[in-house]
């Protein structure tokens, strides 16, 4: 895992393309602080690319920072599914058969990639319906619309599907990285409650729901559980 990409594709911009050039100089002299925080300025301004994510996993394992290597390889996976640079990382790390390095069911879905465009198009879509619902009610009032109950029961029915939709959608489970040595799975979202399981650094888990500065997820063997959130970091955007 030594190895940086040295081209940098589909990022507008020179600007972009400075701070990946100095993170991969900063990397191949290992100065690995400053490799990452450049590589973590792209990511933080809304860059998406798996080469940053490969190049910034790698100055995190050569860190010694197993947690965020595990989520920067992750998550250049999520970007790019077939960028097999990313997935040798991944086996490098640890035995596929520990625990720690399991997938919880639905945590590399298909779907994830596509959730963030795809809840945007949905609720375009709901304000569509939304404005046609009313503008056959306001045409139903002049007889200008024939048929206008059916066809306001149709837009109406459209509204509340797809908003269920686009909900469930952004209410789901997303995949997360434990990031910290010693992470705990509690029974409730306090550090008073009683510990269920200890959590293993880099362990991949499903956030199923986020309350305050702790985060209700499940283990690859199916525990369920609270962990503080700053223990834990999101494969998706948004990344906090």
């Amino acid at each position: 895992m030594s190895m940086v990409f040295a081209v940098l594709l589909c990022l507008p911009g020179n600007v972009y393309q400075d701070f990946f050039e100095q993170g991969n100089a900063a990397y191949t002299e290992n100065h690995l602080d400053d490799a990452v925080q450049a590589y973590e300025r792209l990511v933080s301004s809304g860059v998406k690319n798996a080469p940053v994510f490969y190049n910034l996993a790698n100055a995190y394992y050569h860190a010694d920072d197993v947690g965020r290597a595990v989520l920067n390889y992750e998550r250049a996976l999520a970007v790019d599914p077939n960028f097999d640079p990313a997935a040798r990382g991944l086996e490098a790390l640890a035995p596929s058969s520990s625990r720690e390095h399991a997938l919880p069911t639905g945590f590399r879905s298909p779907m994830g990639r596509y959730s963030e465009w795809l809840r945007v198009l949905l609720w375009a879509t709901v304000l569509t319906f939304w404005w046609l619902l009313w503008g056959i009610l306001l045409l139903s009032q002049w007889r200008i619309v024939p048929c206008a109950r059916p066809l306001a029961l149709v837009a109406l029915g459209s509204v509340v599907l797809l908003a269920g939709i686009a909900y469930a959608l952004a209410t789901g489970p997303q995949p997360g990285v434990i990031l910290a040595e010693g992470s705990s799975l509690r029974y409730g979202p306090d550090v008073r409650d009683a510990l269920r399981s200890p959590l293993r650094i880099g362990e991949r888990v499903n956030v199923e729901h986020i309350e305050g500065a702790w985060a209700r997820v499940e283990t690859s063997t199916g525990l369920r559980g609270w962990v503080a959130r700053e223990q834990l970091g999101a494969v998706n955007p948004p990344f906090h």
